[in-house]
């Protein structure tokens, strides 16, 4: 049963609690490809058509990002990153014999080493805190789970309310709705019976007048009939007024 109330174009089914044919088999189905065909006809609304622009990013006046905001909105494939500065090599070739080659070398081993040093510090200070520091993100994200989870029930059992209440508030009309949907039913079924019999009984009339046609019998049609009941009724008000 579709209510009186409606959202833009939708009308919204206010009935919940009394009709049952969702229930049917095959009717959850039928229903979810009926939603689905009328979602496809919607135009997605714009939600940030109210809201003011964003700035554009400076980066702080870095080209690095800028380029790199650049090629990640145009879709490029980001730059590979080049590992070969991070391993040591000795100077090959003519640079062997290069003291300029062999200082960066010597400068890019040193690095090596720092960045080496840097990482056993950072495994030394895991080693020693990460346990503490793991067990206390533990916690805080139990007590944020926590939260959550109260949030969520208080929105169930408003949920449940609001489900509660209309349901109080459509349970005393259920026998109404139900005797007025069993009354349209029969109504329906009625007139379709209705419909099959006019059906058949022009069917019976054209076949007897094509019958009384074959044997030479003259049947009045449309016209004739109407003049024919238009004299009985003259004839019966004469008679009447004789009377």
């Amino acid at each position: 049963a579709m209510g009186d109330a409606a959202v833009g174009d939708v009308d919204v089914d206010p009935l919940p609690y009394v009709d049952d044919e969702y229930d049917e088999p095959g009717m959850r189905d039928y229903v979810d490809n009926l939603v689905a065909e009328e979602m496809g006809t919607f135009v997605p609304r714009d939600y940030l058509v109210e809201l003011p622009a964003p700035p554009e990013p400076t980066f702080g006046g870095s080209e690095l990002l800028a380029a790199e905001y650049k090629r990640a909105m145009e879709g490029a494939p980001p730059r590979k990153l080049d590992a070969t500065r991070y391993t040591p090599r000795a100077p090959e070739g003519e640079d062997a014999r290069s003291l300029v080659a062999w200082k960066e070398a010597v400068r890019n081993a040193r690095a090596q080493v720092e960045h080496t040093r840097a990482q056993v510090g950072s495994l030394e200070l895991l080693q020693q805190f990460g346990g503490n520091a793991w067990r206390h993100s533990n916690v805080e994200a139990g007590l944020m789970a926590a939260a959550l989870q109260r949030q969520l029930d208080a929105v169930r059992v408003a949920i449940d309310e609001v489900n509660q209440a209309r349901k109080r508030r459509l349970d005393p009309h259920r026998p109404r709705f139900q005797a007025l949907s069993r009354k349209w039913s029969e109504t329906a079924e009625n007139n379709l019976q209705l419909e099959v019999a006019c059906a058949e009984l022009e069917r019976d009339v054209k076949r007897l007048r094509s019958e009384a046609e074959a044997r030479g019998i003259v049947v009045p049609g449309a016209e004739g009939a109407a003049e024919g009941a238009a004299a009985v009724a003259g004839g019966e008000g004469a008679a009447g007024d004789a009377g």
